[in-house]
Formats: C-alpha cells, structure tokens, sequence
C-alpha cells in the first residue's frame, strides 16, 4: 500500500508527520500563503473593531465630561438659593430665660425678651385611698376642659384615671403610691397639659367631693398659669412655653422668670463654601475639556466640547448694571476668570473681597447670584441644558455614539460570517492543494523508486555478461 493511503484528513491536522511523510512538500510557502489570505479576510473586522473601540473612548470621555457639568449644575443650584447666603442664627445673653433658634427668614436684629410670669401646669391631687383597684361606689358625671367622664359605682382609681386619660381632655391623670408608718395610700393626680387651669365642672362632686362621697380633689397653690412676657416690650402670652409668633422666623423657648436679649444675626459661611465648591468644580470641568480637545486629543475639533465653557463663561460674565455700584458682578463678589498659558480659564476667588462685599451689603451681594438675573441661576438653566441626562445636550451626543456604535457592532457581527464563510472556502481550497501536491509527491517518489531500480537492474546485467565471457 502506498503512503497515498493515509487518512487525509489526520495528515492535514498534523503538519509534522505530513512533512515527514512527503519531505519534498514545500509546507511552508504553503502556509505562509494561507496566513497570508486569512489576513486579508480579517483585515475589514479589524477595522470595524478599531472604529467601536474609538466610539467606546468617545463616549467615555463624554461621559466623564458629563459628570463634571453636573456637578457644576449643583452648585450653581446651591448658589441660587437664597437660603445659601442667608443662614441665621440665634444666640441668647444671659441665658437661664429663654432658649431661641432662627430659621432662614428671620431678620437680623436684637431683641429684649422680659418674661414676668413663668408658667405652671395645672396640679389636682386627692385625698388618700387605701386601695387603687377597689370600688369607690361613686357615680356621676364630671368635665375636664368640656370633655365628659362618666363614673359608675364600680370604678376604682385606676379605672378612673384610665377614663381620663381616654377622654383626651387635655389632662393627664396618675395614681400616685405613698407609704406612712408601713401603711400604703393611693392618690389621684391630674396635671394639665398646657400652661393653663383645667376648666372643670363637678356637679356630683365625684372630684371635689371629701372622704366616701369623692375623691377629695384639691387645686395645688401657684399652678395652672400661662406663660406671660413681653418681646421689645409688647407683651403676650404662651400655654405652650414656645412662640414662635412675636418675631417671624424667631422661636422662643421659655424657661424661666428674667430678662435677657436675644440677637439674630446671619453668616454668609455657607455661601462662601458653596462658592469654593463651585470654583472647584469649574476648574476641574475646564482641566477635563482641555485635555480632551487638546491637540492629537479625542475630542480635538468637536463644536460641542469646544462651546461648552463659552456658554458658561458667557453667564458667568454678565453684569446687572440696574444692582448697586461695586454689586453688579461675579467680580466684585472676590471671583476672577484668570487666563492661563494655553489660553483656556480657570477661576480664583478673594475671600477678603468677598467678606468685604458681605460686609457692606450683604443683601446686595447675594442678588448677585439669586433671583431671576442671578449668575447663578442663569448657569443653572445653561447647565442643566448642558448635562441633563435625559434631555441635555450631551444626551443627545451620547445617544448618537451609541447608535453608530451599534450600527459598528451589527455590521461587524455581520462580517464575521462572511470572513467564516470564506475561510471555510479558503480551507477547502487549501485541502485541496494539499491533497494535489501529495498526489504529484506520491507519483515523483515512485517513479523515482522505478528509475533507480531499473538502473540498478541494468548494472547487475553488464556485471554477470563480463563474468561469464572470462570465465570460457
């Protein structure tokens, strides 16, 4: 059998034997030239692969540029909030009568406080029982603040108390415990819960009645009086011993008997961190927009990255003429637009002019930033339009390199059945070749098996002739 006779299909997948087999196959240029030819089918894929990778960049890059405009947006919403630049507070001298908190509309001031009757809450206490759980045999009706109880003869304290305190009459009942000489007596108690005397009607003496026909009940001395003080000297009066009417925005909380002043004053702190964090962010939104339309970079020449802090410089720069003089820009609040090197900007900020302006006018600096022409709130509309993620500019740019990035991908998975249906071809055809060069080799290897046999036959022939002649 000859060497033709192996499994094709083996020798293909074992290109060492196959050598081995037929040393004269030229496997080499073979599969050069098929490596060759698959490059060139997988050249295309290549392309499309590279085109998605620089989309996927593009759109990373967008994305990271987004977060920045975002976060500006922030703080330009924080800037336009008024309750940013005024931040009242309230402090008390000397302390022991009122306890005060601002909110942000109170307006700065001083106020004396002069409180002449510190309140009470209403006491009642009974006369002694010997047991909280027994029946009292008392019956009828009472009111507290016209709120009715009703009482059977079967009530004790306890379940006294406990109607009470179901009435929601505005007092609080309790069976108190005391011992004397080892002996436990049981008490009821009322207490208001507001700053004032309980209204109560007893027609059946079921309270103020004394030993079996009642229980005994007694107003305690100096209790169930309302809070009375005067604010600035207008006086007024409190059952809940707070207010927070006399001085709109000012809560008053009333502790005691005295006079003291409270001042309300108001820190523009809090705007002046905001603005920090605004100059932050903004100088990190122009590093993130440089270096990604720098030269060679991959935004370089995009009309979109490059107008992005033309608009917000353009807000940022608008001045108010109609607001006072030295109040009317971003300048005159401590905040400068600098020029750097590669012409692009970058934001300072003086504290001592800021501290200054707030100083002089506070109310006029923040119309700066506030308001329907405030800075701020212009750059909050320009840059919500900018990076909001659903409608802002941006989102459209993001959703159009999404979309050519999945038209790429389509296209490539495309493409690769293609490029698998011609390597198929091209593998076939190689087999082919394959299967054409090891006939040819075969056929070589014989007859060259042939020629030498019969040349080696013809010399054995010559030999044995010239031996027999001399031998006769």
């Amino acid at each position: 059998m000859s060497s033709g006779a192996s499994p094709l299909g083996s020798l293909l997948n074992n290109p060492q034997l196959l050598q081995a087999l037929y040393p004269g196959l030229n496997l080499t240029g073979l599969s050069q030239l098929q490596q060759e030819e698959e490059t060139a089918l997988e050249q295309p894929i290549q392309t499309l692969t590279n085109e998605i990778s620089n989309f996927t960049q593009v759109s990373q890059t967008w994305s990271g540029i987004q977060a920045d405009v975002n976060a500006l947006a922030s703080d330009a919403s924080a800037l336009s909030t008024a309750t940013t630049w005024s931040s009242p507070s309230a402090s008390v001298s000397p302390t022991g009568v009122v306890d005060a908190s601002a909110s942000s509309t109170a307006s700065a001031g001083t106020y004396n406080v002069d409180v002449t009757t510190q309140g009470a809450y209403d006491q009642w206490l009974g006369q002694s029982e010997a047991s909280s759980s027994s029946a009292l045999n008392l019956q009828g009706t009472f009111t507290i603040n016209g709120s009715s109880i009703n009482v059977t003869s079967t009530d004790s304290l306890t379940s006294i108390a406990a109607k009470i305190n179901a009435a929601s009459a505005g007092a609080t009942a309790t069976v108190m415990t005391g011992t004397n000489n080892g002996v436990t007596s049981y008490y009821l108690a009322l207490d208001s819960t507001q700053y004032e005397a309980l209204n109560i009607s007893d027609p059946s003496n079921i309270l103020k009645g004394t030993g079996s026909s009642g229980l005994g009940m007694v107003e305690q001395p100096n209790t169930g009086k309302s809070w009375v003080y005067t604010v600035n000297g207008v006086q007024t009066s409190s059952t809940t011993g707070t207010d927070s009417v006399a001085v709109p925005g000012l809560t008053l909380n009333l502790q005691g008997a005295g006079s003291t002043t409270v001042t309300v004053s108001t820190s523009t702190s809090q705007a002046q961190s905001a603005l920090n964090q605004f100059i932050s962010d903004y100088n990190a939104l122009q590093s993130a927009i440089n270096k990604a339309t720098g030269k060679g970079a991959i935004l370089q020449g995009d009309p979109t990255a490059d107008g992005i802090m033309q608009q917000i410089n353009s807000a940022l720069l608008a001045t108010n003429s109609s607001a006072p003089v030295g109040y009317q820009s971003i300048a005159d609040a401590g905040i400068t637009i600098n020029l750097q090197s590669d012409n692009t900007t970058q934001l300072a900020f003086s504290a001592s002019t800021f501290q200054s302006a707030a100083t002089s006018n506070a109310q006029a600096l923040q119309a700066i930033f506030t308001g329907s022409g405030g800075v701020a709130t212009q750059l909050k509309t320009v840059l919500n339009n900018l990076g909001d993620t659903s409608t802002g500019v941006i989102a459209g740019v993001q959703t159009n390199i999404q979309s050519q990035i999945s038209d790429l991908t389509n296209e490539e998975t495309q493409e690769q059945g293609l490029i698998t249906i011609q390597q198929n071809a091209l593998q076939d055809q190689f087999n082919q070749e394959m299967q054409a060069l090891i006939a040819v080799t075969s056929q070589k290897d014989q007859l060259s098996g042939l020629l030498t046999a019969m040349l080696n036959n013809g010399s054995g022939g010559s030999s044995s002739s010239s031996s027999s002649s001399s031998g006769g």
